[in-house]
């Protein structure tokens, strides 16, 4: 029996049409394939009508000429190299910045047959590139991404230690510059909305700039961003249908807030506000420590919010420590109250700062002046609480280690300069009291951080002695604060330990001032001193008692490790006996 097709010549091999390999060799197979016509290899039976001859079959199928694929290559690629080609962008201020476009690397590649090509055609400079490679999202938004890309920039220089702020400089004009060109057309009037893009462009614009520390282009950015989400009815309502975007505005509200001392301006958002489970670490430990502050010097935490505050923190860093990313199923749960727990807690803690400078009056670096503090029923106020009352010295710890060991971001920040200055200040004198400012180094095991008052009003200064002994045989007060839990002083070692992370450049504002005639130098040598002097008096004399002690308060694996062994390289030298 004779096949159907066997009776219909044509080609085995009719089409080239996406194919993998489209090359001048396939090309060449496929030419010399039609012009033998090859037919099936078994005889068919003769039909009876007139077979077409060789050159009638030729001509039903014409392959294209040679000379239009040489015309489709070309213009491939003179589109290609028109994609790379370089242009001088002229910038007020800043002219003869080199920028190109998008190259072909990190285009959209839909057809192997296509060239590649971008969805978003942006002006780019040379180290654009290199920080895309490593953002794994496509953007669409023009100018969304001026302002993510300077955003990036900035963390880049920061972790890098570069000085050259010029791509920086050029995404935020590209971004100020394509909102104010779409503000034209946006935002007129209810029928033509702000768009979400261009609202997150400005909270990122508002992120950089108060992360460099141009902090008057970040509050008119602030400010702008402020009228553009009332224009959409809220950050409660009319975003409601976003968390991702809500969270966007809160942290650039954040980020303006902790680096100039401002007041918050977004409402709390109640659906980001589900917080982790508190355990009492501290907050009984600390009751009793302050029942026992009986001295000037014995260190207490009177504020009893900032230790619920201290107490989610080591919620959060127990849940990243112990966080099981194998684990699919609870992944996403896990991480989504983790991330709502971090925003309560910043929330929060710059709630407190802002009660802690309106209750001051002023914040200021040269001075550290003791405030009220809320009594249990937080209704009343009590009497001025005392040097060695650690409560804001711990908000402002508190916040930087969120910013630096939860959040990711670089220690060389200049947005940490307002929280590193608040917590310099409200140190002073309790540094002063325990005699941690001085130049001269005390000696080891030193008493100077156990001073109690006498029955005549005089201070007296006792041993400390880390041996038990029975209670039973103390003589006076004294000996039992030797045998006390040293929770406060475990505190304030951490205190100086997050604040000794913090490598801001120096600059004029940072430049040694006198306090209380005593020379205090930049926030580095600040902590870096008093932190390796209080080791001293405590006889922590090697890194591994340094590392269970610091355990016992806040750790955080892997960025407290680097911390830790950068701390250690530094003043090993002081630790020798």
């Amino acid at each position: 029996m004779v096949s159907p097709s066997a009776s219909k010549p044509g080609f085995q091999f009719i089409t080239s049409i996406n194919t993998i390999a489209r090359n001048d060799e396939t090309r060449r197979r496929v030419r010399s394939h039609a012009r033998r016509q090859k037919l099936p290899s078994h005889t068919s039976t003769p039909q009876p009508k007139r077979q077409p001859t060789q050159k009638e079959r030729i001509s039903k199928f014409r392959l294209s000429s040679g000379t239009s694929s040489g015309s489709r290559k070309k213009r491939s690629t003179s589109a290609t190299e028109e994609g790379c080609s370089v242009r001088n962008y002229d910038h007020e201020g800043n002219p003869g910045w080199e920028t190109t476009m998008i190259s072909k690397d990190l285009s959209i590649t839909v057809a192997k047959e296509l060239p590649n090509f971008s969805l978003l055609r942006i002006e780019t400079t040379p180290l654009t590139e290199n920080l895309l490679k490593y953002c794994m999202t496509i953007n669409v938004d023009t100018a969304a991404t001026h302002a993510f890309m300077a955003n990036v920039a900035a963390m880049h220089n920061s972790l890098a230690d570069w000085d050259d702020t010029t791509t920086i400089d050029f995404h935020r004009f590209q971004a100020v510059k394509t909102v104010n060109e779409r503000l034209n057309l946006e935002g007129k009037d209810i029928d033509s909305p702000v768009s979400d893009g261009l609202i997150i462009a400005v909270a990122l614009l508002v992120n950089t700039e108060a992360y460099i520390g141009s902090l008057a282009a970040a509050g008119a950015h602030m400010n702008g961003l402020k009228r553009m989400v009332e224009m959409r009815g809220g950050l409660l309502q009319g975003f409601e249908y976003s968390s991702l975007l809500q969270r966007t505005m809160a942290w650039a509200d954040f980020s303006y807030a902790t680096a100039a001392n401002k007041p918050l301006v977004f409402p709390l958002i109640p659906k980001l506000a589900t917080s982790l489970g508190i355990k009492d670490r501290f907050m009984s430990r600390s009751m009793v420590a302050n029942t026992e502050a009986v001295g000037l010097s014995d260190l207490s935490i009177r504020h009893r919010e900032v230790m619920e505050l201290f107490e989610l923190l080591y919620s959060i860093t127990d849940g990243i420590n112990s966080f099981n990313w194998a684990d699919i199923k609870s992944f996403k749960a896990e991480r989504s109250q983790i991330s709502d727990s971090i925003y309560l807690l910043e929330w929060r803690l710059c709630q407190l700062e802002d009660s802690t400078r309106s209750q001051q009056g002023s914040s200021t670096r040269a001075e550290s002046l003791p405030i009220t503090m809320p009594s249990d029923d937080n209704d009343s106020w009590l009497e001025t609480s005392p040097p060695t009352d650690l409560s804001n010295a711990l908000i402002y710890a508190s916040h930087l280690f969120l910013h630096l060991a939860i959040r990711g971001q670089p220690p060389a920040a200049h947005r940490h300069r307002a929280l590193i200055e608040a917590l310099m200040s409200s140190l002073c004198d309790t540094l002063m009291m325990l005699d941690l400012l001085s130049e001269v180094d005390p000696p080891l095991g030193s008493p100077a951080s156990y001073h109690t008052e006498s029955s005549v009003g005089q201070l007296s200064t006792e041993s400390w002695s880390t041996t038990t002994s029975d209670v039973s045989n103390c003589s006076n007060s004294s000996t039992w604060i030797a045998l006390r839990s040293h929770l406060h002083e475990n505190i304030l070692l951490w205190i100086l330990f997050v604040g000794f992370c913090i490598r801001m450049p120096n600059s004029f504002d940072s430049a040694p001032f006198m306090y209380r005639g005593i020379i205090i130098g930049d926030h580095h040598e600040f902590f870096s001193r008093a932190l390796a002097k209080y080791c001293r008096v405590r006889s922590i004399l090697d890194k591994d008692t340094l590392l269970l002690t610091l355990k016992e308060i806040l750790w955080l694996d892997s960025w407290c490790e680097t911390q830790l062994n950068l701390f250690w390289q530094e003043i090993s030298d002081q630790m020798r006996i």
